[in-house]
């Protein structure tokens, strides 16, 4: 199923009087790298070996590297034909932990953009322009920037989910423990743009796809859907990463 058609895109209009939400200030997380390797222990139950140096060396490897990967991003060659930072964005996020980017234009046209199309936009958007930008778009280049700030700073932690009938994996979510990372995602879950990610439902029943209320999708709350999103960023950060690392050697 091909879900940029069935994807919500229809334009959410700006509710009245709302206050403007504050930008978040990421100077203000603070560095975890000594910290967080801490409420490891080096044997738990799902490793075997010593997790907490490995943990360790994670840490590490992304405060070294982060610049790096970022620096790689931005010196890529656009392959965008059009500057989607002024489409208006909707998400589908998958249980596999990947996501499909639904960008629409002023005339109303949808387009899927591909995850490594989308990160290097992100990495070349410089922030005194968001203004210009539709909010959703804005939305996402706070969060990708957190994100390396996250991972610089040592402040992710893992989290084990169930996914794919039985199968577990790992995300990597921004520190919520820590009361400087709490913050600054509280501030960006002000940005959040209404219904602007959607759950894909493995379950669906492919039968009802017209009927009224649409089985191929499901609502997320926009805190869990913030760390879905989160973990998608960090997930391919510290992909980028351990390629800069390789390179290296």
């Amino acid at each position: 199923m091909a879900f940029i058609d069935c994807i919500e895109t229809k334009k959410i209009k700006p509710k009245a009087n709302d206050k403007k939400p504050e930008t978040p200030d990421f100077s203000l997380i603070e560095t975890l790298l000594t910290t967080l390797p801490l409420l490891f222990t080096a044997n738990p139950l799902f490793y075997d070996g010593d997790f907490k140096t490995v943990v360790q060396n994670h840490y590490k490897r992304h405060a070294r590297y982060e610049q790096d990967y970022l620096y790689g991003l931005k010196k890529e060659k656009p392959v965008l034909s059009n500057d989607y930072r002024y489409y208006d964005y909707r998400l589908v996020a998958f249980e596999n932990g990947e996501f499909n980017f639904i960008a629409r234009d002023s005339d109303d046209n949808i387009y899927e953009v591909k995850k490594r199309d989308l990160l290097i936009l992100l990495a070349q958007t410089e922030s005194k322009h968001l203004t210009n930008y539709q909010a959703s778009f804005i939305l996402l280049y706070r969060a990708f920037r957190f994100c390396n700030i996250l991972a610089e700073r040592g402040a992710l932690l893992p989290r084990l989910f169930k996914a794919e009938k039985e199968k577990y994996r790992i995300q990597w979510i921004p520190a919520l423990i820590n009361a400087s990372v709490k913050k600054v995602f509280n501030e960006l879950l002000q940005l959040y743009p209404d219904n602007f990610i959607q759950i894909s439902n493995p379950d669906a029943d492919i039968k009802k796809q017209h009927s009224k209320t649409n089985p191929f999708l499901l609502p997320a709350k926009n805190e869990e859907a913030l760390l879905l999103l989160c973990s998608f960023f960090c997930k391919y950060i510290c992909a980028g990463m351990l390629q800069q690392c390789m390179a290296k050697r």
